[in-house]
């Protein structure tokens, strides 16, 4: 994982580009989950992408993982004896947890939890810099249990600064409550198509 998302993202536009099958007027983005910030900080800077589609938007990682979380409580105890018990217990819970938690310090390439919360402050973009169409999905579940998902969903929608935006809440009794709409992919890809074929019927 890398904050500047649009040094990567440069480069697979520049890929893509290659095709002449692909119309240069026509590049969209999808960032699913953790994409829900890569994608967008990537579209901050790399105007070639004509569409950005997010499920969900993540404004701000450090805020992901400090944020009504017990990430901060973890790092500051991860060197102590107790910690090293604890992650040695044989109870389900606990054995995904640290799973978990040692999957984020590998994507981030840090080895302590105190090294991932200070790494991912370089984790941010401002919606204000995405000037072009944009589509935020977000389940239903994840919206009205996640303060923040539903804080940045309308912070995004809100500050773009492109004249075509919109926010879909997808909901429970069609299945498409969940994190990034993964119970429902039909609904996601009918939601993101029809979007996209509306963005681009002029072009």
């Amino acid at each position: 994982m890398r904050a500047d998302s649009e040094v990567p993202m440069k480069a697979i536009v520049d890929f893509v580009l290659n095709y002449e099958q692909v119309h240069p007027e026509r590049v969209a983005a999808f960032g699913i989950s953790a994409g829900g910030y890569l994608i967008p900080r990537a579209v901050t800077a790399e105007k070639r992408i004509k569409a950005c589609i997010v499920s969900s938007a993540i404004l701000s990682f450090y805020e992901v993982w400090t944020r009504n979380t017990a990430l901060e409580r973890v790092a500051k105890m991860e060197n102590s004896r107790l910690f090293g018990l604890l992650k040695r217990l044989p109870f389900r819970k606990v054995r995904v947890i640290s799973k978990l938690v040692d999957t984020y310090t590998w994507r981030w390439g840090v080895s302590s939890v105190t090294d991932l919360i200070e790494v991912s402050k370089q984790f941010f973009f401002n919606p204000r810099d995405i000037s072009c169409p944009t589509l935020v999905l977000i389940g239903q579940q994840e919206y009205e249990r996640f303060e923040a998902s539903r804080e940045w969903a309308h912070r995004y929608v809100d500050e773009a600064s492109s004249a075509n935006k919109k926010l879909v809440i997808t909901p429970q009794n069609e299945g498409a409550d969940g994190h990034a709409i993964g119970t429902n992919l039909s609904l996601m890809s009918q939601l993101v198509f029809d979007w996209l074929d509306e963005v681009f019927s002029e072009v």
